[in-house]
């Protein structure tokens, strides 16, 4: 009896150490999702399921496993879990007959619907809030920008070192963020640090611009209170004008660039999006976000500028 009491409980580990998720929907928005599902979301992901009509370069989370088959149907056969991301461009079709089928063979399924608007966004903060705490700022253009993974990158490396923040994701991020909650999927972990706390060490900020950092004059209206401490521009791999990026921040934020950061995916006249997987080019103070050991570069130098005393002015 105990030894199948220790069996039984060896399955279920097992189970749950190797789920399988099966995700549908935008490409792009999935590539991002499977960069970093096991610190967005609660689930212990370690195989991705997907259609093979996609790109198999363009996924680069060597963490996980990816697999791919030929239909919606098999995807879900071979899945534990079933997440649809739901926006203008998935066919609601298609959505459905994954729902069916889903419930006809007793799959887990989550719908993140982004098409719903969210009313919680807390951009109408007392801008006093921001005097008092240092600011990092981040900031993403492009059609093809990978902002969720920017901000999740900050996040960790904050986390990591226990530092507690107060995060307001960008808004397109949030949405994602706000129905990850709803469906229970999201981390604890980054459910905590949605909102202000009074003792947060560090209040990071989110923006997702229009297509060229030009347009990101009208973005900064409504938040020229914030005076940053630290800015992080984030761009697709198509942007290589950096003297425009200091520029942006010398004029609009009121200070130096301290960190550029692409994405290696192209966008062609911000409609269409490819994965470029080559070794990326060397430019200098640019980094690479899909390589990891970056990350830790990144952190250094976020936390090397804020601490205290020599680098966060509003103490000064």
């Amino acid at each position: 009896m105990k030894g199948d009491y220790e069996l039984g409980f060896l399955t279920s580990y097992c189970e749950l150490i190797m789920t399988k998720v099966f995700l549908y929907g935008n490409s792009f928005k999935i590539s991002q999702m499977i960069y970093d599902i096991n610190f967005l979301t609660n689930i212990d992901a370690a195989e991705i399921i997907l259609l093979s009509d996609i790109k198999r370069l363009y996924y680069t989370n060597s963490e996980i496993a990816c697999s791919f088959y030929n239909t919606p149907l098999e995807c879900v056969e071979k899945s534990d879990i079933v997440i649809v991301l739901k926006d203008k461009i998935v066919p609601p079709q298609i959505i459905s007959m994954i729902i069916e089928y889903s419930i006809k063979k007793r799959k887990k399924y989550y719908i993140v619907d982004e098409t719903i608007e969210i009313d919680n966004l807390p951009r109408e903060t007392i801008p006093e809030k921001f005097s008092t705490k240092p600011v990092v700022l981040c900031v993403s253009f492009g059609a093809a920008a990978a902002s969720l993974n920017c901000e999740l990158l900050i996040e960790r490396a904050f986390q990591n070192d226990a530092i507690k923040t107060w995060h307001i994701f960008s808004e397109k991020n949030m949405r994602m963020i706000e129905n990850l909650k709803k469906n229970g999927l999201l981390n604890p972990n980054i459910d905590n640090v949605l909102f202000d706390s009074s003792d947060a060490n560090v209040i990071v900020v989110g923006i997702d611009a229009a297509q060229t950092p030009i347009s990101l004059r009208y973005f900064f209206e409504y938040i020229t209170s914030i005076n940053p401490d630290y800015i992080l521009f984030q761009t697709d791999y198509s942007y290589n004008n950096r003297k425009e990026l200091e520029n942006v921040a010398k004029y609009i934020c009121n200070r130096e660039l301290d960190c550029w950061v692409q994405t290696r995916y192209y966008s062609i006249e911000n409609l269409h999006i490819i994965s470029y997987q080559q070794i990326p080019r060397v430019i200098d103070g640019c980094y690479d976000l899909e390589n990891r050991n970056n990350s830790e570069i990144i952190k250094f130098d976020i936390l090397s500028k804020i601490s205290y005393p020599g680098g966060i002015k509003k103490y000064k």
